[in-house]
């Protein structure tokens, strides 16, 4: 928010003192920025899908190759020349194939026209007939890809139409900052004019007049500080305002864009979030400015600082992802800086911040580390992490960079306002990026310290207290083993992050198996042919499972709750999905009883698998080799399992592969004067709920936590 208000302070300044050329020379220097981000999107949709065209068509060339020299394997070796045509024949419906020329060795068949087809070309594909080493001739195929072509042309002409579209609304969007800003600097003007004092006849001392005039100059001053604060105000208010309709008209937009892969569409949903977000700041903080007005001298840095600033809780890890994504695409052209994260540490990482403020922190560091890097070229690490060996509980946002560094004195001194360092060649260097970082960390009860060495680079740490996990959020993926993950996804790369993530585990040879789906229909009909008619269980083949289901299905009419609410999946459902944080999605999935995982942090989630817990029909510990003789003996005739133990160390050892409720049979006396009642209060004390003293004596009193006194004889 900072750089808004400076942004804005700096074009009053600048409007005052040349009214005349300011409207057209910022019409002029938008109309070359939206004319530009016009042309990089174009750029990129055509790319990106000229790029898919030339695959799909390559993928057609090799799917079609495999079919033909399969299914006329059989007629080759029969050298049945008809049958083998008749094949290509029947191939050539469907299949882009317009003719083809099948040259055996003794007999051939052309069904292209004369001259058609003299050698290979683009659209033609020639192929050697072989068979276990065997050479028996060739086919060759000519393709008709034109529909194809004229389908990439029309998404190039559909593509420019919508970046003009777009280009329309930014445009809409400025032209009414613009207009406003303007407007504002002339009530302005006009507020703070000062006409010189009429002439009178009295004169007045030297040192009187340097006096009044010096307070006179103090009174305009203040005025104007005061009248210049008013209209900031006002023209945030007013932006705010008059940026609703065309965010409305963007989010219309966004939400039809179904032919978008999920990345896009995340990124454009995040941008349309942040100016959204931005506009409802910039109301907010002029609603708490003018309830200041009494306030003399306020900066525009203050206005951000000076104000009680919202806490929420959030997810860390994702949020952070969203600037690191915003900043690559900024600095993309910059082909020597690397922008990378590091999340492995930071899964189920809350903290009570205020989102807003944290991403324009970020922002603003990682734009202070690139503009000080030397020629443009570095490395810049954003990382996460949690403090477990620390008593205070906390969890940091590192931002480490191997630029310039700063020297000692310079070190001291930054984080004053005013003091900046290292960017050479810029106009940046003002001073508020770290002093509005440091307020702002601060006031999210955070810390915010600076390690740098010239040479070495910079390291800016911000560290939080750490808040619990909500309701909602899934810390950590249990798979009982010998279960099935059923994954629910259209993007293919979510599967091959559950598939790595359960190799890495071994989870195959504990009984885990994964089933992956990409279509919702596909997944329903599974669903269904499981279901026990006869008990309505989705069950039939009894093994447990766990589905991972995507909210956003592109291009299908349901989403993935729609699904799990359908076919009462809720309790054995996790929604994996970017949206996780829309307020109607978390109170659809508590309803349903479904949690959520991030999608962005799949390859991050803890996945432990569970072996069962064995449960035998009694459990002894006696130090009495007789009587271990002759509990065997007996659950040997009764068919009875039994494990018997000598020492408490001995059970403790295995104890946590035991079931809870396996009943436990201790010796009241055990070697080395040791008590059974003090051994069996231990491991009550672990959980195991069934135990019993086993004594000889004819009276004992019982305790409380055991289940019975019984005899040395065995109880099965």
């Amino acid at each position: 928010m900072g750089g808004l208000f400076i942004f804005f302070s700096q074009i009053l300044l600048e409007a005052t003192a040349s009214r005349p050329s300011f409207k057209e020379v910022l019409r002029k220097q938008l109309l070359k920025i939206l004319v530009l981000v016009v042309i990089l999107i174009t750029t990129i949709d055509v790319i990106s899908y000229a790029i898919l065209t030339k695959q799909k068509i390559t993928d057609v060339k090799t799917k079609t190759a495999h079919t033909v020299l399969l299914g006329i394997k059989s007629a080759i070796l029969r050298g049945d020349l008809i049958e083998a045509s008749n094949f290509l024949y029947s191939l050539k419906r469907g299949n882009f194939i317009e003719c083809f020329k099948l040259d055996l060795k003794k007999v051939a068949t052309d069904d292209c026209e004369t001259n058609l087809i003299t050698a290979v070309g683009k659209d033609s594909e020639k192929f050697i007939i072989q068979y276990d080493n065997n050479v028996y001739g060739d086919v060759l195929l000519h393709f008709n890809f034109t529909q194809m072509r004229q389908d990439f042309y029309f998404r190039v002409l559909f593509g420019i139409f919508l970046s003009f579209v777009l280009y329309a609304l930014l445009f809409y969007i400025f032209n009414l900052i613009s207009n406003t800003l303007i407007k504002e600097v002339d009530l302005l003007r006009l507020s703070v004019e000062v006409r010189p004092p009429e002439r009178t006849s009295l004169k007045f001392k030297i040192q009187d007049f340097y006096s009044i005039n010096e307070q006179l100059l103090e009174n305009l001053r203040f005025r104007e500080s005061i009248q210049f604060q008013s209209a900031l105000v006002t023209v945030a208010a007013q932006v705010s305002h008059d940026i609703r309709s065309p965010l409305s008209a963007l989010n219309m937009i966004t939400a039809t864009l179904k032919d978008v892969p999920e990345e896009k569409r995340l990124i454009i949903r995040n941008a349309v979030q942040r100016i959204n977000d931005i506009a409802n700041q910039l109301l907010q903080k002029s609603k708490e400015s003018a309830a200041q007005s009494s306030s003399a001298d306020i900066s525009a840095s203050d206005l951000l600082t000076t104000n009680t600033i919202a806490l929420k809780k959030f997810f860390l890890s994702p949020l952070i992802d969203e600037i690191i994504s915003e900043k690559r695409i900024q600095y993309r052209d910059k082909m020597n800086v690397d922008i990378s994260s590091d999340f492995s540490h930071s899964y189920g990482e809350f903290a009570m911040i205020n989102s807003n403020e944290l991403k324009r922190v970020l922002s603003n560091l990682i734009n202070n580390s690139v503009e000080a890097f030397a020629e443009q070229k570095g490395k810049i690490i954003v990382s996460i992490n949690n403090d477990h060996n620390s008593d205070q509980n906390t969890v940091s946002i590192v931002v480490h960079d191997n630029g310039k560094g700063m020297s000692p004195h310079i070190l001291a001194k930054l984080g004053d306002k005013g003091v900046s360092h290292g960017k050479d060649g810029t106009n940046s260097g003002s001073g508020l990026g770290i002093y509005h970082a440091k307020k702002a960390i601060e006031s999210f009860n955070g810390q915010f310290e600076v390690l740098s060495k010239v040479g070495m680079g910079t390291t800016i740490t911000m560290s939080f207290p750490k808040a619990a996990a909500p309701s909602w959020f899934v810390e950590k993926l249990v798979l009982p083993s010998s279960s099935q993950v059923v994954s629910l996804d259209d993007d293919l790369s979510i599967h091959q992050i559950w598939k790595g993530r359960l190799q890495s585990l071994n989870a195959e040879s504990l009984g885990v198996r994964l089933l992956s789906f990409t279509s919702g229909s596909e997944f329903k009909n599974y669903i269904l042919a499981q279901t026990d008619e006869s008990t309505g269980s989705q069950n039939k083949d009894a093994t447990q499972k766990i589905f991972l289901v995507d909210y956003e299905l592109l291009n299908q009419n349901m989403t993935g709750l729609d699904l799990i609410e359908e076919l009462g999946l809720g309790d054995n459902s996790i929604l994996v999905t970017s949206r996780y944080e829309e307020e109607h999605i978390q109170n659809r999935c508590a309803k349903l009883g479904v949690k959520l995982i991030p999608k962005g942090m799949a390859g991050f989630v803890p996945i432990k698998i569970t072996q069962p817990k064995i449960k035998y029909d009694a459990v002894l510990i006696d130090d009495d080799e007789l009587i271990h003789m002759t509990w065997q003996m007996m659950a040997k005739e009764k068919n009875k399992s039994v494990i018997l133990f000598k020492t408490e160390a001995e059970f403790l050892a295995v104890a946590s592969a035991f079931d809870k409720t396996t009943p436990l049979y201790i010796d009241v006396n055990l070697a080395n004067g040791v008590s059974g009642i003090d051994v069996a209060k231990r491991i009550h004390a672990l959980g195991f709920s069934k135990l019993y003293l086993a004594t000889g004596y004819a009276e004992i009193e019982k305790p409380s936590f055991i289940t019975a006194v019984v005899g040395k004889e065995p109880q099965v």
